[in-house]
């Protein structure tokens, strides 16, 4: 998992879905009897990362992140298309 790729590259909907899946197989590793703390284990550290993904998501969506990336666009846009000085 690449934190420093866009957040545009992140599916909201696939990323809700694994967070639902981590967490109900959390539940299971740790209702199950003898308790599989290994299974809980993986699947809490994916939980950890899929949030972080989530919330990366929901700040590109929602908080502004499509604006500043359109606008990056446009101003390495413009500079290639500016005429060059020899």
């Amino acid at each position: 998992m690449d934190m420093n790729k866009s957040a545009d590259m992140i599916s909201g909907k696939m990323t809700g879905v694994m967070c639902v899946y981590s967490m109900l197989f959390m539940r299971f590793a740790w209702m199950v009897q003898p308790r599989n703390l290994l299974l809980f284990s993986c699947h809490a550290s994916n939980e950890a990362a899929q949030i972080f993904q989530l919330s990366r998501w929901f700040q590109y969506e929602y908080g502004g992140g499509k604006d500043e990336l359109a606008a990056k666009a446009d101003v390495k846009k413009s500079i290639e298309d500016a005429p060059k000085k020899d």
